[in-house]
């Protein structure tokens, strides 16, 4: 993300964020997908305010970060659920709303046009990466159970009746913080 007033010429680049633009999104996406921090504390976090949701529906799809595999206490992990320690990008296409916490993963989703909910911990610093544009729209930040199923159902029914703002927005993000290669 360059300023908008800077006396710096600002050019970088990661072969990673090559797939936020080649990456095709499916038409139908019915899956929730958990990307995990790499703090494990904030990952529990996630995990059981995820779990002690009323809101989400359809597929629930875990995704450790690569530090955590292995690390995640089984019994937060429910039955339903699927883990998957794939490429996240394969995982985006499917996925209509991801529940995440400090992660820069966040600005990749929105960008290409996903519902990102920021999980936050009132005695953690945040370190959430998203900019205050879209927030209600296309992305927003929650600390508790029901936060969480609030900002669900709002981001969900914005994607049905607001999606052509969703994609002004997710391609405002694009401009802001990505170069493609």
């Amino acid at each position: 993300y360059v300023p908008s007033t800077t006396k710096y010429n600002y050019d970088t680049l990661s072969v990673r964020f090559n797939k936020v633009f080649n990456t095709t999104l499916h038409k139908k996406r019915e899956n929730t997908l958990v990307l995990l921090p790499h703090y494990l504390d904030k990952a529990r976090h996630v995990l059981r305010l995820v779990s002690r949701s009323n809101a989400i529906n359809g597929h629930i799809i875990i995704k450790p970060h690569p530090t955590l595999i292995g690390s995640i206490d089984k019994e937060l992990i429910n039955p339903n659920w699927c883990t998957d320690v794939g490429d996240v990008h394969s995982l985006f296409k499917d996925a209509k709303i991801v529940i995440t916490s400090s992660s820069s993963v966040a600005i990749e989703a929105v960008s290409m046009g996903i519902s990102v909910i920021e999980v936050e911990m009132s005695d953690v610093i945040s370190l959430n990466s998203l900019i205050g544009l879209g927030r209600g729209i296309i992305w927003e930040k929650v600390e508790s159970v029901s936060e969480l199923d609030n900002a669900y159902n709002v981001l969900e029914e914005k994607r049905v009746n607001n999606s052509k703002e969703i994609m002004c927005i997710s391609q405002e993000y694009l401009s802001l913080f990505f170069s493609k290669p």
